[in-house]
């Protein structure tokens, strides 16, 4: 199968050939740079041959169009550096206004999408990072208490802003689509966490937004990934979500597990992979063990087997490929089970024959041979 055939089967109800794997990071130092980002986007699909693309831009490519200024980290390994943000005061939401495609940011990621769709193929499923409209907010502003402050004494405020954000990101994701993605990560970050939020606050600040693009995706025939982040999320608040598979940090303790996540969605989970475990740096052998016991789980639902988060820049490539590895058979299992299936055909094939083959009698013998014929 390929990797686009693995997938199709799981959303299809059928069984592919293997527990499908994907895992996405971060290129801190290229993401800059559309030419860098292509490169080492597509570099790593060929390398390690996932099965679903999830194409994974800076963050900041949210909110630097309305202003928000970020610098470059020396560090490869690091994340850029927040320099100032367009959101200080209630009345600053005024300022949020629907932006255009055609230029800037959001062109730019537009234009490398377009060149990783062509360098991949349609051989694979590519999903293009989006964050939720109250994460965008999220951004904007200097701190989440800051937004919870303004969602509670400005609530008008930030949801025209909302309208205007989630504008841009309908037309963005629809945009995506045209350019070659198949679809979209659409993720809440931590505003999903009762950490952060009430219920009530994410239905009446997040979930219409939500669903604003997501079916707006849907409608044009692309496909949805849900990544609800953090600890003591709200998974069972998306259950009537339309989407196709769903992510989240399943290994926290607060949160659902994937079996508990599978039983409410009934959809397609992907996870298995902590992304927060010092094993991700550590030895592959450690590595792969903490897996293996996942790995038999996943075998028993629909899922994809990836880590809850983008996984660490400092992640060795031996780790990456074991990881990798883990869901395909030993070449000595691949010969023994096709033995086994060849036996087994065989005696199959033999037993048939011997119920299907009539003993020959004496009378029959005889009228073969001609004995025993009345003379006329």
């Amino acid at each position: 199968m390929t990797p686009k055939e693995r997938i199709d089967a799981l959303l299809t109800g059928k069984l592919p050939d293997r527990t499908p794997v994907a895992v996405w990071r971060h290129f801190y130092h290229m993401e800059y740079s559309p030419e860098l980002f292509v490169s080492a986007t597509v570099g790593f699909q060929r390398k390690f041959s996932w099965d679903f693309v999830k194409i994974n831009p800076r963050a900041s490519y949210h909110v630097e169009g309305w202003g928000a200024q970020y610098v470059s980290s020396k560090n490869p390994l690091d994340k850029p550096q927040r320099l100032s943000f367009p959101v200080g005061l209630p009345s600053d939401w005024e300022k949020i206004e629907e932006l255009p495609l055609g230029s800037g940011v959001l062109a730019a990621e537009l234009l490398t999408v377009l060149q990783i769709s062509k360098k991949l193929g349609k051989s694979v499923y590519k999903f293009m990072t989006i964050f939720s409209p109250l994460s965008v907010a999220g951004d904007l502003v200097g701190t989440e208490a800051q937004l919870v402050r303004d969602m509670q004494e400005s609530p008008l405020l930030v949801q025209e802003a909302l309208e205007e954000i989630t504008r841009t990101f309908v037309r963005f994701a629809v945009e995506n689509l045209n350019a070659g993605a198949d679809g979209i990560f659409f993720a809440t970050t931590e505003w999903a966490s009762r950490n952060i939020l009430t219920e009530a606050d994410y239905r009446k600040f997040g979930r219409p937004y939500d669903l604003e693009v997501i079916e707006a995706v849907r409608g044009v025939g692309g496909k949805v990934i849900l990544h609800v982040c953090e600890p003591n999320n709200m998974l069972p608040l998306f259950v009537d979500y339309p989407v196709d598979m769903v992510n989240w940090a399943a290994t926290e303790r607060s949160n659902p597990t994937l079996s508990d996540g599978y039983n409410l969605f009934k959809k397609p989970v992907i996870g298995g992979i902590d992304h927060t475990s010092s094993l991700m740096l550590g030895r592959k052998e450690a590595l792969v063990g903490s897996v293996r016991p996942i790995l038999t789980l996943l075998r028993s639902i629909p899922a994809v087997l990836g880590p809850e988060c983008a996984l660490p820049p400092a992640m060795p490539e031996e780790n990456l490929m074991a990881l990798r590895q883990l869901v395909e058979k030993p070449a000595g299992a691949r010969k023994t089970a096709a033995k086994t299936r060849s036996v087994r055909k065989a005696k199959k094939m033999a037993k048939g024959k011997k119920k299907t083959s009539k003993p020959v009698t004496k009378k029959a013998k005889s009228k073969k041979t001609g004995k025993g014929k009345k003379k006329g």
